[in-house]
């Protein structure tokens, strides 16, 4: 999964989106591990983290100390 990320980060069109737009991201259950994993899951906490790496989420996020990674959000325009 990490490598993955690391390819996805170094493609020139997710460049230029990062460099256009915010990008808050979050997951389904196939995408920390498995189709239709659920909650015991053994590696969804470090799969948690590699998002949240990838994603540039700051380290003292709130996203990082729960169990999963949705949030919300208020985008005025």
């Amino acid at each position: 999964m990490e490598a993955g990320y690391k390819k996805a980060k170094s493609t020139p069109g997710y460049s230029h989106l990062l460099e256009n737009t915010k990008v808050i991201g979050t997951w389904d259950d196939h995408d920390y591990g498995l189709n239709d994993a659920g909650k015991e899951f053994a590696g969804k906490i470090t799969d948690q983290k590699l998002l949240l790496d990838f994603l540039d989420e700051p380290q003292d996020s709130p996203r990082r100390k729960q169990d999963g990674v949705y949030a919300s959000y208020i985008i005025a325009q």
